[in-house]
């Protein structure tokens, strides 16, 4: 019997595209369009998206610099700067408590 043919070439690699936006500033980015998501989302569920004992614990928990600079941001955007941090957690009929943002994750405080 005839050889098998050739396997086909690989393809060629390409550069990958360089973000216009600075790298430093991708993650706070990120971070405030997740806090605006969640601000706005009208889900909620009865029970937590994700088990307790499947979550990750507190110890093992934190947030980056751009993730705080993103809180900042996004507060900023609310003119919630001057709040005091019970109000942010859980002021009632503040929309963007950190209780209402959470709200549709399941995970309320």
């Amino acid at each position: 019997p005839p050889p098998p043919p050739p396997p086909p070439p690989l393809p060629q690699r390409q550069e990958p595209q360089l973000a216009t936006t600075p790298p430093s500033q991708e993650p706070t980015a990120l971070a405030h369009s997740l806090l605006s998501e969640l601000h706005s989302s009208t889900i909620c569920p009865e029970l937590p998206i994700t088990p307790h004992d499947a979550r990750l614990g507190s110890g093992h928990r934190g947030l980056s610099r751009a993730a705080l600079a993103a809180v900042r941001e996004f507060y900023a955007a609310l003119g919630a700067l001057d709040k005091m941090m019970g109000d942010v957690c859980k002021e009632d009929g503040f929309g963007g408590s950190i209780c209402a943002i959470t709200r549709c994750t399941g995970l309320s405080l």
